[in-house]
């Protein structure tokens, strides 16, 4: 429900962002596209090469930590701390970034897990039904509609598209949904699921609240004091 209808939908927000906001600050917009980036790949690197985990537990640690929820909290949360016009960037560009390419690579690397996974007999069929090109994997993921229904917003927005106000509001009613169902289904579950604490969890969650979000700010601070007298 969230992710084919209630999370698609919530972008058709960006179409009613003014051009001028969405590139008032590319440094900022470089800055969040960068340390998403960064430290998707880093972590999958250290997960998959250094610790010699698989690659679909590798794939999912590095959006767990290299994805922070903006979809989901960033519009409530942030709107609701500095108001929609500060908050619009960040809010686009890491959306974006979250949709448009750390949630197409994870499902490709998934999707190679899966069909590289052993089977349980000796098919002569097996190896040539299992080995699906990396095209086929990627046009699938572009289909899906978390996708490609960002990539359409910020182009109606860049180009300064202006949809029918009723049309926008009732894509907005829906659009609200997913922040609070997906806490929902979170808490689902966390209710059904056994929760294990292990030094591989603790790291990653170290990582995703401490270590990233302080590299991005000791980054943007010594860019800042290259730009104006440092306090």
């Amino acid at each position: 429900m969230v992710l084919l209808y209630a999370l698609p939908l919530l972008f058709t927000g960006t179409v009613t962002i003014k051009r001028s906001t969405l590139t008032s600050d590319l440094g900022l917009a470089a800055a969040i596209a960068g340390g998403m980036l960064g430290t998707f790949l880093v972590m999958f690197l250290i997960v998959r090469f250094a610790l010699h985990r698989p690659l679909g537990l590798s794939a999912l640690t590095a959006l767990a930590v290299g994805a922070p929820a903006i979809p989901f909290a960033g519009v409530v949360v942030l709107a609701y701390l500095y108001g929609p016009s500060l908050s619009a960037v960040p809010v686009a560009v890491g959306a974006l970034v979250f949709n448009v390419i750390e949630v197409p690579v994870t499902l490709v690397l998934l999707s190679v897990a899966a069909g590289s996974a052993p089977t349980a007999g000796p098919s002569p069929a097996a190896p040539a039904a299992g080995r699906e090109s990396l095209a086929q994997h990627v046009r699938s993921t572009v289909k899906e509609p978390v996708v490609w229904a960002p990539v359409l917003a910020l182009v109606l927005g860049v180009v300064g598209a202006q949809l029918p106000f009723a049309l926008v509001n009732a894509m907005k009613l829906l659009g609200s949904a997913p922040t609070g169902v997906a806490l929902f289904a979170s808490g689902i579950v966390l209710f059904s699921q056994r929760i294990a604490v292990s030094r591989f969890v603790a790291g990653a969650v170290a990582m995703r609240n401490v270590v990233a979000p302080a590299a991005v700010w000791v980054i943007l601070a010594a860019i800042a004091c290259r730009t104006r007298t440092c306090v």
